[in-house]
């Protein structure tokens, strides 16, 4: 898959902040009972 910086990916509205060579770093909104919460997950890449 080919993707770059600020394409949105995931089911929660995923932005990718940051790409690097073992991880991506995405952020996400989530929704929490009085709106919306913003969460950072990085996505770890192995090479095989």
């Amino acid at each position: 898959m080919n993707t770059v910086q600020g394409e949105y990916i995931g089911k929660n509205n995923g932005l990718i902040i940051s790409i690097k060579p073992d991880h991506v770093m995405v952020r996400e909104k989530y929704r929490v009972p009085r709106g919306w919460q913003n969460r950072m997950a990085i996505l770890e890449l192995f090479t095989y």
